[in-house]
């Protein structure tokens, strides 16, 4: 279902700011500025009022001047 939101992404210690596309049971569809790795952990969450939401990167598409990245949710780690 669609959903867009802009949102934080912590990667490696840094927070990117990434705006979702849309959002499931399974995960969320962001665009962001910057590439990330297959598998990759990371968190997010709507705000520095919220809390971070464990992720995995399932998977990363190049588009012009962005990447769409989907995250897998993963409340195991």
């Amino acid at each position: 279902c669609r959903w867009h939101q802009p949102m934080e992404m912590l990667v490696d210690e840094e927070i990117v700011y990434v705006q979702s596309r849309d959002i499931c049971e399974q995960g969320i569809g962001l665009v962001a500025k910057r590439e990330m790795a297959l598998d990759q952990k990371v968190r997010v969450r709507r705000g520095p009022s919220e809390p971070w939401v464990n992720c995995r990167v399932a998977h990363v598409t190049q588009t012009i001047g962005a990447f769409k990245v989907g995250v897998e949710l993963a409340f195991d780690f």
